[in-house]
């Protein structure tokens, strides 16, 4: 297979996919169950519901983060004074 052949095949499966792309986001929305406004408001609630879960996720890890820290230089200083 030549380069000409191999960069028109992508070409073909590129341009397939956006157009397969296009036509879900045109039926999405044209079959939709709900209004735009309707559908917003459920994205921006689940989106602020995963911002939260994630921000508590983060506080979590950073305070378990911590508490290693400072079992790390008590096991340090306690080393240290053996020595």
């Amino acid at each position: 297979m030549d380069n000409n052949s191999r960069s028109r095949t992508l070409w073909y499966v590129g341009a397939s996919v956006l157009t397969g792309l296009a036509a879900g986001i045109i039926l999405g929305v044209l079959y939709a169950p709900e209004k735009g406004v309707e559908t917003r408001k459920k994205i921006r609630a689940k989106t602020q519901e995963l911002e939260g879960k994630i921000a508590e996720k983060m506080d979590n890890m950073r305070h378990s983060s911590e508490r290693k820290s400072e079992k790390v230089n008590e096991m340090h200083h306690n080393m240290a004074e053996m020595v």
